[in-house]
């Protein structure tokens, strides 16, 4: 079930292989932008606060209220997420 442990910080931390968890990415609306890079989201479930992903923060993508992002919800917290990429126009 466990593909490994990995020792970081004086901390044990579990790495699950991604078939036991699936990291589902869904859409979402930018409702709001909150202090130190956090995003309140609306999805269809509800909504979520959401921060950047590294590779957006690298890239400097920036996201206004109103927008529609791909978002992958936090395995531990269902109201918190990170915000992977923008939805393409249509």
């Amino acid at each position: 079930m466990m593909a490994g442990f990995r020792a970081q910080y004086g901390r044990l931390w579990l790495m699950l292989d991604s078939t036991i968890i699936p990291m589902t990415t869904l859409e979402a609306t930018v409702v709001a932008e909150l202090p130190q890079q956090l995003y309140h989201l609306k999805t269809d479930d509800g909504s979520l606060v959401a921060n950047l992903s590294e590779e957006t923060k690298r890239l400097g993508v920036k996201f206004r209220t109103g927008q529609c992002v791909l978002v992958r919800r936090a395995s531990l917290d269902p109201g918190r997420g990170i915000i992977v990429s923008a939805v393409p126009a249509k």
